[in-house]
């Protein structure tokens, strides 16, 4: 398993097109590419990375029309605060699986060294690994 083509879509072209580039290179092989009409690739796509600061506290909002989102879709959110963002609850009223910010939050923490903190250990929550919907085979 593995992807098959990426599309990145970015309000920068110039700044998208040069991210492919990147992971091109370093994949050593040809499967990304930008895209500017993403509501045409949504609907053959699997699924979406929000890797924009929208959703975050100080940005709120959708960094997309919420009507390219259906059940045979996987969305993540880089967004890590606010945990719930409001891409991730239109995401899971239309049925698909969701993953949020909070791995990229932990795993930042962990490779600083802050996980052997109690006090940072303290502050994640217990019930973090349970508020994940869980996504079906294949999807």
């Amino acid at each position: 398993m593995g992807v098959g083509q990426l599309l990145l879509s970015d309000v920068n072209i110039v700044q998208a097109k040069a991210l492919v580039q990147s992971i091109n290179r370093r994949a050593s092989r040809d499967f990304a590419l930008t895209t500017t009409d993403l509501s045409e690739e949504m609907a053959a796509g699997h699924g979406l990375i929000n890797a924009t600061p929208i959703g975050m506290q100080a940005h709120p909002g959708l960094p997309l029309d919420p009507t390219h989102l259906s059940d045979h879709h996987w969305m993540a959110d880089i967004v890590y605060f606010p945990i719930e963002t409001a891409l991730l609850s239109v995401a899971r009223s239309c049925g698909c699986c969701v993953l949020d910010g909070g791995g990229m939050v932990l795993n930042g923490a962990a490779t600083a060294g802050m996980a052997r903190s109690t006090r940072f250990s303290a502050s994640v929550p217990k019930s973090y690994k349970l508020s994940r919907t869980a996504c079906p085979e294949g999807n």
